[in-house]
């Protein structure tokens, strides 16, 4: 079939240049700052497979990995096998750059990783939303997501959540 293609242009201001202007900066403007998401856990997700471990039980189970996209960026976790309330031990950190919080949208996803939906992704590339388990209300700001304003956002804060 078909491939969804994205391409994103960023806001630019026009900025007059004087002898003192840096071209550096008006070529490669530096980001308002970074966004860092880490991943740790999630509970009571829906199970949507049988394993060998839960065939008898009738328990259904999911192998649950987390897809963070912020515009063109797009990162993935690793996946956990056969468990409704994963746990990430590993490094899960994704860092995004914000270049304007109120206007940048933040998905995130959780989607099964089965034998089922890997045979499926190879013949129609990409995640399909029958396979999503979990999602973060979308779409969101990179303000939302902190519920802070843009003004707010001068200096480092953190925020735990779901």
């Amino acid at each position: 079939k078909g491939a969804m293609v994205r391409y994103v242009l960023p806001h630019r201001k026009i900025k007059l240049m004087t002898e003192e202007s840096d071209v550096m900066e008006i070529l490669q403007p530096r980001p308002r700052g970074c966004l860092q998401i880490t991943v740790i856990e999630a509970r009571d997700l829906v199970g949507n497979d049988y394993s060998l471990n839960t065939l008898l039980t009738g328990e259904m189970t999911t192998d649950p990995y987390v897809k963070v996209s912020m515009g063109s960026t797009i990162w993935r976790s690793s996946t956990i096998e056969n468990n409704v309330n994963p746990e990430w031990n590993e490094e899960t950190t994704v860092v995004l750059l914000v270049d304007i919080p109120d206007q940048q949208l933040v998905e995130l996803s959780i989607f099964d990783d089965g034998f089922r939906q890997r045979m499926k992704q190879q013949f129609q590339m990409g995640d399909s939303s029958a396979d999503e388990v979990a999602r973060l209300q979308i779409p969101l700001t990179v303000t939302d997501l902190l519920e802070k304003t843009a003004a707010e956002l001068t200096q480092e804060c953190q925020v735990e959540k779901w």
